[in-house]
């Protein structure tokens, strides 16, 4: 077993992470002409402590970025049934009467969450391996997944402050954007040609009824009816998200509403085992919240900087808060909060940058909205994209 991550190194160090690149070794010995194009995805390996939902939910995700890849993956319940160990001492039988030619298991050797002040730091250490009918490993690709954040963005976007824990199916949706990347990244790193799966005809996909409901203060959970048993995604933008096949038929998942950008584009996607793949138009709950319709203009006089707001007529805000950095790709700092429409920063000494929020009667919040100096801008959807 290779060692976990010090996560108290990476923290005293300021939060600077650097995820090494997957680790792929081959058994030259046990080699492949190809790739599988049937396979069983065993139960995964993973150390007494971490819970077993998570555990699921990285396997499932597994299921899904193989049958993405191209693979047959067998259904799980002739697995669960046939299977009597983790290691599968039953591969014979699955060989047999239904011509599996290889076994992948994902092995869970840390899951690492932290909580702390300032922000979080989260990681999964794990890997991917594929074996053959006589159990010899055939490869393993591992990898270090992490994410950090919280009070102090490097990317210079207004703070959320500590991660909210919230619940989508079991899971906290942070956690299942990390689990999804470490999925993602191990399947991507397999070390064969991608099997061509065999052609279906895509009208035996169906996408039915599409509904979202808010889960959080910055989340969206989206569920979409479909045939069950198939490989479910949510592409934003170009953007793909596993859904999760929570009951037979419905596929669910989560967005942030900060995240979508600008006339942001939604597509649910089906795509089965054997390649065949249905498309369906998704419409965003977008958040309907006070903005800043003529944006911030940022005057400089006399190394004093003068902020002029100008809410929306529509959906008035209430109150303006105010963050400052002396870099523009942060972190921002809280440095007032106000309800006039000017405030002049006395404390200034020249060359700070700003981030705005509007909030109104009800406390909902706006997106950031980043100051320019003597020009006015529109409204800002990301509040990345000026920060």
């Amino acid at each position: 077993m290779r060692s976990q991550i010090s996560i108290l190194s990476a923290v005293l160090i300021g939060f600077t992470v650097s995820a090494c690149a997957p680790k792929v070794v081959v058994n030259k010995e046990a080699a492949l002409q190809r790739a599988p194009s049937l396979v069983a995805l065993l139960p995964a390996d993973y150390p007494s402590g971490i819970r077993k939902e998570r555990i699921d939910l990285i396997n499932d995700l597994a299921r899904s970025e193989l049958q993405s890849g191209g693979y047959t993956v067998l259904d799980r319940n002739i697995v669960n049934t046939t299977c009597l160990d983790s290691g599968c001492s039953q591969r014979a039988e699955l060989v047999k009467r239904y011509g599996v030619e290889g076994f992948f298991k994902v092995e869970v050797e840390s899951i690492s969450r932290n909580n702390f002040l300032a922000g979080y730091l989260n990681s999964i250490d794990g890997s991917l391996n594929l074996s053959g009918s006589d159990g010899r490993e055939i490869f393993e690709v591992s990898h270090i997944e992490t994410e950090r954040g919280g009070l102090l963005f490097n990317s210079g976007q207004l703070f959320q402050g500590v991660i909210s824990q919230v619940k989508n199916s079991g899971e906290d949706a942070s956690f299942g954007n990390l689990a999804s990347r470490f999925v993602r990244t191990i399947v991507n790193k397999i070390p064969l040609e991608k099997p061509s799966p065999q052609q279906t005809a895509s009208a035996e996909l169906k996408i039915g009824e599409i509904k979202q409901e808010k889960i959080g203060p910055l989340l969206v959970q989206l569920c979409a009816a479909g045939t069950a048993g198939q490989s479910a995604s949510l592409v934003i933008n170009r953007v793909k998200s596993n859904l999760r096949e929570v009951a037979p038929g419905n596929y669910c998942g989560a967005y942030n509403v900060y995240d979508l950008g600008q006339d942001p584009q939604a597509v649910v996607e089906m795509r089965s085992a054997l390649g065949a793949t249905a498309r369906a138009q998704a419409a965003l709950n977008l958040p309907n919240e006070c903005t800043l319709d003529s944006g911030v203009e940022l005057v400089r006089e006399n190394k004093r900087n003068k902020l002029l707001l100008a809410g929306s007529s529509q959906a008035p805000a209430s109150r303006f808060v105010i963050y400052r950095s002396e870099d523009k790709s942060g972190p921002f700092q809280k440095v007032a909060e106000v309800k006039s429409a000017s405030w002049t920063d006395r404390a200034a000494a020249g060359g700070e940058f700003y981030q705005v929020v509007c909030i109104d009667s009800s406390g909902k919040r706006s997106l950031p909205f980043a100051a320019v100096e003597r020009s006015i801008i529109g409204s800002n959807r990301t509040g990345s994209s000026n920060a």
